[in-house]
């Protein structure tokens, strides 16, 4: 690369097979990225924190293909070693501590802005296009819809392959309002419908075979409910101290409590309940793990994720209301810009079932993590102050520490 980079796109990632087929999906999304940042001519640096590598499996530097040919994209892969990791909390039962290495990639990255993303998407030519078109802006936060699609996407497959297979498989879109789910296209549907007579009469609600070829979208469903117990309000909004973690800690606000159930979805013509609204700023917080854009000085002036000894869940969240409490604007790009997610086996879904067996896990290991009601309860905060929680010092993303860095680029391979 020439110029330096317009773009820098961090994730975290181990090569420890998380969710299943991990090496497979990841190869799918450099790939991804390397082959439209060549088509659409954008000037980006791939950024992988490697979190405490396992010591028994390739490091993903020879893990993966890196065909990175004459692309105006750089890899850099930062390895945060072992040692490090095993000095936090939970390091024996949380092998990656993901929003710390994502900041990690962040505070090191040189592009003018900066995208936290995750290491099983693709993204679509209408979203690339507009990055080439660089009409990105400081003081925003962008935000796309990402679109769960079925696993098996093809990875020998041209990237315009790719792209049309996840385009017939969406199974779910997580956009601002909520999760709809979708019933995937089939090509053949008279051959569905007789196996799944043959199989069983009783499939869940999100089995069902469609009637026709053509997607259907089932109705919006209520997912969760952001309730504040009057107790937990009154503590939240009682003082403002320092060391926020260690008085939510004390407090027990930081627990591995498991999250609420989801509720089944409503009968086909029940009118869902009308959502109350929130008593502070409505952001794009759905999924927002795997897409968030700042300019680089945006994330230095917020300081980057919590980094918080958890689990990661919402803390991605509290990082837009932190973006949004300092001034900084949610633009939600069109549709067509949009984030194929490859679907995988861990993690949280919408789902009943899985997501309960994560919370199952996470509180067997005693791994805390945020609850709905305790990220409600942070969002009131600064609303009710009027202005963000900073959450970590001027240390943030391990500053003071130096990591080994391997360097990907067109016919150059450095260690």
């Amino acid at each position: 690369m020439t110029s330096a980079p317009y773009l820098s796109i961090v994730a975290a990632a181990r090569n420890d097979n998380h969710g299943g087929n991990m090496l497979r999906r990841m190869q799918i999304f450099v790939n991804g990225v390397m082959t439209q940042a060549r088509r659409y001519q954008v000037p980006i640096e791939l950024i992988i924190v490697e979190w405490n590598p396992p010591a028994n499996e390739p490091k993903l530097s020879t893990a993966l293909t890196w065909n990175v040919g004459d692309s105006p994209c750089v890899v850099r892969i930062i390895e945060v070693p072992n040692q490090l990791h095993q000095q936090l909390c939970h390091s024996d039962s949380l092998p990656l501590f993901q929003m710390i290495a994502k900041n990690v990639g962040i505070r090191r990255a040189t592009g003018e802005f900066v995208l936290a993303t995750n290491i099983d998407l693709l993204f679509s030519d209408a979203l690339f296009e507009f990055l080439a078109s660089r009409q990105l802006q400081p003081r925003k936060s962008y935000r796309v819809d990402r679109y769960d699609v079925a696993s098996d996407v093809p990875l020998e497959g041209s990237i315009e392959d790719q792209l049309a297979y996840c385009d017939r498989s969406i199974i779910r879109v997580n956009h601002k309002d909520g999760i709809e789910e979708r019933l995937v296209e089939t090509p053949d549907i008279e051959q569905v419908l007789h196996n799944a007579i043959a199989r069983s009469s009783s499939l869940k609600w999100y089995e069902k075979v469609p009637e026709s070829t053509l997607p259907k979208i089932a109705k919006l469903r209520q997912i969760y409910k952001r309730v504040l117990p009057t107790s937990v309000r009154n503590t939240i909004l009682s003082s403002l101290p320092k060391d926020f973690q260690s008085w939510l800690v004390e407090r027990s606000l930081l627990t591995a409590k498991p999250l609420p159930i989801a509720p089944e979805p409503e009968p086909e013509n029940t009118p869902l309940p009308t959502a109350q609204p929130l008593p502070y700023a409505k952001l794009h917080t759905i999924t927002c793990g795997d897409f968030t854009l700042l300019s680089k000085i945006d994330w230095f002036a917020i300081q980057g994720y919590p980094e918080w000894e958890m689990y990661s869940l919402h803390l991605d969240s509290i990082l837009l209301y932190t973006a949004h409490y300092a001034g900084i604007t949610e633009e939600i790009l069109n549709d067509d810009m949009r984030a194929y997610h490859i679907e995988h086996s861990s993690g949280w879904t919408p789902e009943i079932e899985r997501s309960q067996v994560l919370d199952n896990r996470l509180s067997f290991l005693g791994i805390p993590k945020l609850s709905l009601e305790q990220l409600d309860a942070i969002a009131r905060l600064m609303e009710q102050i009027g202005k963000p929680l900073l959450f970590n010092d001027e240390n943030w993303g391990l500053s003071q520490h130096f990591f080994s860095e391997t360097v990907i680029a067109p016919a150059i391979v450095q260690h």
